[in-house]
């Protein structure tokens, strides 16, 4: 499977809120997430950021051989409340990031299953 991503900053915004994360452990299984910093809220790509690279992280826990029956499919959705508080969070610790958010969208391929997951 070959995959790519482009992004482009727009014709609005000084910096590209877009984050993109492709994590393949193996063969039969990859994980490829998108996230869009919310426009008028301060430091949108930092909320993408941390999306993407808190879902990687929390991926990359379940090893490399990963199978569709042992996938923790109600788990990702509790990942995507913690990482959302967890943005929050870091919002609060910092005025010039209050209010900071993401959209995300997953793509989980298992061997020939689809799973999507999305938020905005």
């Amino acid at each position: 499977m070959d995959v790519g991503f482009k992004s482009d900053i727009g014709k609005r915004r000084e910096t590209n809120q877009d984050a993109f994360m492709v994590y393949r452990p193996s063969r039969d299984c990859g994980f490829f997430a998108v996230a869009d910093g919310l426009g008028g809220h301060q430091a949108g790509e930092v909320a993408s950021n941390l999306a993407v690279q808190n879902m990687k992280e929390r991926l990359a826990s379940l090893g490399n051989d990963i199978r569709l029956d042992d996938f923790p499919r109600e788990s990702v959705g509790k990942w995507i409340e913690e990482i959302n508080r967890l943005i929050i969070k870091e919002g609060d610790k910092d005025p010039s990031r209050k209010g900071m958010g993401t959209t995300f969208t997953m793509g989980c391929v298992l061997q020939t299953t689809l799973l999507v997951y999305h938020i905005s």
